[in-house]
Protein backbone atom coordinates (compact mmCIF):
# COMPACT_ATOMS: atom_id res chain seq x y z
CA UNK A 1 0.00 0.00 0.00
CA UNK A 2 1.03 3.58 -0.56
CA UNK A 3 0.03 6.99 0.69
CA UNK A 4 0.51 10.30 -1.07
CA UNK A 5 3.75 10.99 0.77
CA UNK A 6 5.45 7.67 0.03
CA UNK A 7 5.07 3.96 -0.01
CA UNK A 8 3.87 1.96 2.93
CA UNK A 9 6.80 -0.35 2.41
CA UNK A 10 9.28 2.51 2.80
CA UNK A 11 7.25 4.07 5.59
CA UNK A 12 7.55 1.03 7.80
CA UNK A 13 11.03 0.03 6.75
CA UNK A 14 13.18 -0.29 9.92
CA UNK A 15 15.34 2.73 10.68
CA UNK A 16 19.12 2.75 10.91
CA UNK A 17 19.29 2.40 14.69
CA UNK A 18 16.66 -0.36 14.70
CA UNK A 19 18.84 -2.31 12.26
CA UNK A 20 21.91 -1.67 14.43
CA UNK A 21 20.12 -2.91 17.58
CA UNK A 22 18.81 -5.98 15.76
CA UNK A 23 22.30 -6.70 14.41
CA UNK A 24 23.95 -6.48 17.85
CA UNK A 25 21.31 -8.71 19.47
CA UNK A 26 21.56 -11.24 16.64
CA UNK A 27 25.35 -11.25 16.84
CA UNK A 28 25.26 -11.84 20.59
CA UNK A 29 22.80 -14.72 20.22
CA UNK A 30 24.93 -16.36 17.54
CA UNK A 31 28.08 -15.98 19.67
CA UNK A 32 26.51 -17.18 22.92
CA UNK A 33 24.72 -20.24 21.50
CA UNK A 34 26.57 -23.31 22.69
CA UNK A 35 28.69 -21.27 25.12
CA UNK A 36 28.03 -22.06 28.77
CA UNK A 37 29.34 -18.70 29.93
CA UNK A 38 26.81 -15.96 30.75
CA UNK A 39 26.86 -12.39 29.45
CA UNK A 40 28.88 -11.04 32.41
CA UNK A 41 31.59 -13.62 31.78
CA UNK A 42 31.65 -12.92 28.04
CA UNK A 43 32.03 -9.13 28.34
CA UNK A 44 35.24 -9.67 30.29
CA UNK A 45 36.80 -11.43 27.31
CA UNK A 46 38.39 -9.37 24.55
CA UNK A 47 37.67 -12.00 21.89
CA UNK A 48 33.94 -11.60 22.58
CA UNK A 49 33.99 -7.99 21.44
CA UNK A 50 36.09 -8.87 18.40
CA UNK A 51 33.54 -11.52 17.43
CA UNK A 52 30.69 -9.14 18.22
CA UNK A 53 32.17 -6.51 15.92
CA UNK A 54 32.75 -8.91 13.02
CA UNK A 55 29.49 -10.83 13.33
CA UNK A 56 27.56 -7.65 14.13
CA UNK A 57 28.81 -6.04 10.92
CA UNK A 58 27.81 -9.12 8.94
CA UNK A 59 24.42 -9.17 10.67
CA UNK A 60 23.90 -5.48 9.84
CA UNK A 61 24.45 -6.20 6.14
CA UNK A 62 21.98 -9.08 6.24
CA UNK A 63 19.28 -7.25 8.24
CA UNK A 64 19.61 -4.17 6.03
CA UNK A 65 19.36 -6.33 2.91
CA UNK A 66 16.27 -8.21 4.14
CA UNK A 67 14.49 -4.98 5.16
CA UNK A 68 15.36 -3.41 1.78
CA UNK A 69 14.09 -6.43 -0.15
CA UNK A 70 10.89 -6.54 1.94
CA UNK A 71 10.30 -2.83 1.35
CA UNK A 72 10.61 -3.22 -2.42
CA UNK A 73 8.44 -6.33 -2.50
CA UNK A 74 5.73 -4.28 -0.77
CA UNK A 75 5.66 -2.02 -3.82
CA UNK A 76 5.06 -4.66 -6.46
CA UNK A 77 3.79 -7.80 -4.71
CA UNK A 78 1.13 -6.86 -2.21
CA UNK A 79 0.26 -9.68 0.19
CA UNK A 80 -3.48 -9.32 -0.44
CA UNK A 81 -3.34 -9.05 -4.21
CA UNK A 82 -0.46 -11.41 -5.09
CA UNK A 83 -0.13 -13.72 -2.11
CA UNK A 84 1.50 -16.72 -3.85
CA UNK A 85 3.93 -14.61 -5.87
CA UNK A 86 4.80 -12.56 -2.81
CA UNK A 87 5.32 -15.69 -0.70
CA UNK A 88 7.65 -17.15 -3.33
CA UNK A 89 9.78 -14.02 -3.63
CA UNK A 90 9.78 -13.49 0.13
CA UNK A 91 11.15 -16.99 0.70
CA UNK A 92 13.72 -16.86 -2.12
CA UNK A 93 14.92 -13.25 -1.81
CA UNK A 94 14.40 -12.53 1.89
CA UNK A 95 15.17 -15.94 3.39
CA UNK A 96 17.16 -18.33 1.17
CA UNK A 97 19.42 -15.71 -0.43
CA UNK A 98 20.29 -13.95 2.85
CA UNK A 99 20.93 -17.37 4.44
CA UNK A 100 23.51 -17.98 1.73
CA UNK A 101 24.86 -14.48 2.34
CA UNK A 102 25.18 -15.31 6.05
CA UNK A 103 27.21 -18.40 5.20
CA UNK A 104 29.56 -16.44 2.94
CA UNK A 105 30.01 -13.57 5.41
CA UNK A 106 30.51 -15.95 8.33
CA UNK A 107 33.12 -17.90 6.39
CA UNK A 108 34.90 -14.60 5.72
CA UNK A 109 34.70 -13.62 9.40
CA UNK A 110 36.19 -16.95 10.46
CA UNK A 111 38.93 -16.44 7.91
CA UNK A 112 39.76 -13.08 9.49
CA UNK A 113 39.75 -14.68 12.93
CA UNK A 114 42.06 -17.40 11.69
CA UNK A 115 39.61 -20.28 12.16
CA UNK A 116 37.77 -22.53 9.71
CA UNK A 117 33.99 -22.35 9.51
CA UNK A 118 33.64 -26.14 9.52
CA UNK A 119 35.88 -26.61 12.53
CA UNK A 120 34.03 -23.90 14.45
CA UNK A 121 30.79 -25.89 14.59
CA UNK A 122 28.87 -23.01 13.03
CA UNK A 123 27.09 -25.18 10.48
CA UNK A 124 25.88 -27.63 13.12
CA UNK A 125 24.79 -25.30 15.92
CA UNK A 126 24.82 -21.62 14.99
CA UNK A 127 23.68 -21.73 11.38
CA UNK A 128 20.27 -23.25 12.30
CA UNK A 129 19.89 -20.48 14.89
CA UNK A 130 20.75 -17.94 12.19
CA UNK A 131 18.04 -19.41 9.93
CA UNK A 132 15.56 -19.12 12.81
CA UNK A 133 16.52 -15.46 13.30
CA UNK A 134 15.95 -14.82 9.59
CA UNK A 135 12.52 -16.42 9.81
CA UNK A 136 11.68 -14.27 12.85
CA UNK A 137 12.91 -11.14 11.05
CA UNK A 138 10.72 -11.91 8.03
CA UNK A 139 7.70 -12.55 10.24
CA UNK A 140 8.23 -9.27 12.10
CA UNK A 141 8.44 -7.33 8.83
CA UNK A 142 5.32 -9.01 7.47
CA UNK A 143 3.34 -8.46 10.68
CA UNK A 144 4.50 -4.84 10.85
CA UNK A 145 3.37 -4.27 7.27
CA UNK A 146 -0.04 -5.82 7.83
CA UNK A 147 -0.61 -3.98 11.11
CA UNK A 148 0.45 -0.69 9.56
CA UNK A 149 -1.83 -1.25 6.57
CA UNK A 150 -4.75 -1.75 8.97
CA UNK A 151 -3.87 1.46 10.78
CA UNK A 152 -3.73 3.26 7.44
CA UNK A 153 -7.22 2.04 6.63
CA UNK A 154 -9.23 4.71 8.45
CA UNK A 155 -12.34 4.45 6.26
CA UNK A 156 -13.68 7.22 4.07
CA UNK A 157 -13.50 10.03 6.62
CA UNK A 158 -10.16 11.54 5.53
CA UNK A 159 -10.30 11.02 1.78
CA UNK A 160 -8.48 13.74 -0.13
CA UNK A 161 -10.09 15.07 -3.33
CA UNK A 162 -7.04 14.19 -5.41
CA UNK A 163 -4.41 11.51 -5.96
CA UNK A 164 -0.70 12.18 -6.41
CA UNK A 165 0.89 10.60 -9.48
CA UNK A 166 4.42 10.74 -10.84
CA UNK A 167 5.59 11.45 -14.36
CA UNK A 168 8.99 12.53 -15.68
CA UNK A 169 10.22 13.28 -12.18
CA UNK A 170 7.22 15.49 -11.37
CA UNK A 171 4.55 14.99 -8.72
CA UNK A 172 1.13 15.75 -10.19
CA UNK A 173 -2.22 15.93 -8.35
CA UNK A 174 -5.09 14.29 -10.26
CA UNK A 175 -8.56 15.14 -8.98
CA UNK A 176 -11.13 12.37 -8.55
CA UNK A 177 -13.25 13.90 -11.32
CA UNK A 178 -10.39 13.38 -13.79
CA UNK A 179 -9.90 9.68 -12.97
CA UNK A 180 -11.73 7.34 -15.34
CA UNK A 181 -10.31 4.11 -13.94
CA UNK A 182 -7.29 2.52 -12.33
CA UNK A 183 -5.96 -0.76 -13.65
CA UNK A 184 -3.26 -3.37 -13.18
CA UNK A 185 -1.21 -4.47 -16.17
CA UNK A 186 2.13 -6.27 -16.57
CA UNK A 187 2.87 -6.18 -12.82
CA UNK A 188 2.32 -2.41 -12.58
CA UNK A 189 -0.63 -0.17 -11.65
CA UNK A 190 -1.83 2.69 -13.82
CA UNK A 191 -4.30 5.55 -13.55
CA UNK A 192 -6.10 6.60 -16.75
CA UNK A 193 -7.85 9.96 -16.97
CA UNK A 194 -10.94 10.79 -19.02
CA UNK A 195 -8.63 12.60 -21.45
CA UNK A 196 -6.86 9.28 -22.11
CA UNK A 197 -3.61 10.03 -20.26
CA UNK A 198 -1.95 7.16 -18.40
CA UNK A 199 0.12 7.58 -15.25
CA UNK A 200 2.04 4.78 -13.54
CA UNK A 201 1.34 4.70 -9.81
CA UNK A 202 3.03 2.84 -6.96
CA UNK A 203 -0.25 2.54 -5.05
CA UNK A 204 -1.80 -0.91 -4.85
CA UNK A 205 -5.40 -1.30 -5.97
CA UNK A 206 -6.35 -2.18 -2.37
CA UNK A 207 -4.93 1.13 -1.18
CA UNK A 208 -6.61 3.08 -3.98
CA UNK A 209 -9.91 1.37 -3.16
CA UNK A 210 -9.75 2.92 0.31
CA UNK A 211 -8.46 6.31 -0.87
CA UNK A 212 -11.26 6.92 -3.36
CA UNK A 213 -14.88 7.73 -2.39
CA UNK A 214 -17.00 4.57 -2.47
CA UNK A 215 -19.97 6.49 -3.88
CA UNK A 216 -18.05 7.22 -7.10
CA UNK A 217 -15.59 4.35 -7.51
CA UNK A 218 -16.13 0.59 -7.64
CA UNK A 219 -13.66 -2.31 -7.51
CA UNK A 220 -14.89 -4.19 -10.58
CA UNK A 221 -12.35 -7.00 -10.21
CA UNK A 222 -8.81 -7.63 -9.01
CA UNK A 223 -7.38 -5.63 -11.91
CA UNK A 224 -9.73 -2.66 -12.16
CA UNK A 225 -11.31 0.20 -10.20
CA UNK A 226 -13.75 2.31 -12.22
CA UNK A 227 -15.42 5.68 -11.85
CA UNK A 228 -19.20 5.51 -12.23
CA UNK A 229 -18.91 8.28 -14.82
CA UNK A 230 -16.61 6.07 -16.90
CA UNK A 231 -19.23 3.31 -17.25
CA UNK A 232 -21.22 3.91 -20.45
CA UNK A 233 -23.31 0.74 -20.05
CA UNK A 234 -23.23 -2.86 -18.89
CA UNK A 235 -24.86 -6.14 -19.83
CA UNK A 236 -25.48 -9.45 -18.10
CA UNK A 237 -23.61 -12.40 -19.56
CA UNK A 238 -23.27 -16.09 -18.65
CA UNK A 239 -23.49 -17.26 -15.05
CA UNK A 240 -24.76 -13.88 -13.86
CA UNK A 241 -21.54 -12.03 -14.67
CA UNK A 242 -21.51 -8.48 -16.01
CA UNK A 243 -19.62 -7.03 -18.95
CA UNK A 244 -18.90 -3.32 -18.61
CA UNK A 245 -18.29 -0.85 -21.39
CA UNK A 246 -16.16 2.04 -20.17
CA UNK A 247 -14.63 5.21 -21.55
CA UNK A 248 -11.95 5.81 -22.56
CA UNK A 249 -11.87 2.40 -24.22
CA UNK A 250 -9.91 -0.28 -22.44
CA UNK A 251 -7.80 -2.92 -24.19
CA UNK A 252 -9.88 -5.86 -22.94
CA UNK A 253 -13.39 -6.60 -21.73
CA UNK A 254 -14.20 -5.56 -18.16
CA UNK A 255 -15.88 -8.51 -16.45
CA UNK A 256 -17.57 -8.30 -13.05
CA UNK A 257 -17.90 -11.70 -11.39
CA UNK A 258 -21.25 -13.12 -10.30
CA UNK A 259 -20.22 -12.53 -6.70
CA UNK A 260 -19.52 -8.83 -7.33
CA UNK A 261 -22.40 -8.29 -9.77
CA UNK A 262 -24.99 -7.76 -7.02
CA UNK A 263 -22.73 -5.26 -5.26
CA UNK A 264 -22.17 -3.44 -8.54
CA UNK A 265 -25.89 -3.08 -9.23
CA UNK A 266 -26.49 -1.90 -5.69
CA UNK A 267 -23.61 0.58 -5.99
CA UNK A 268 -24.92 1.83 -9.35
CA UNK A 269 -28.42 2.21 -7.94
CA UNK A 270 -29.95 -0.42 -10.20
CA UNK A 271 -32.52 -3.00 -8.98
Amino acid sequence: MVNSNGTLGNKFRPGFFSIVYASIISAHLIISIGDERNLFDLILIREYFNSLAYIGAAAFVVVFYVSWIDSNLNLFYDWKEKFLERLFYQIVLALILPAFLVYVLTAFVHYLLGTGIRESGFLVIKFPVTLLLLVVLNLLLIISYLVNSLLEDDGQEHIKPFVWVHKSGRNIPISHEEIAYIFHKDQYNYLRTFSGQDFMISHTLDDMHHKLPATEFFRANRQMIINISACSHYETIEFGKLRLEIRPDFESAIIVSQKRARDFKKWAGKP
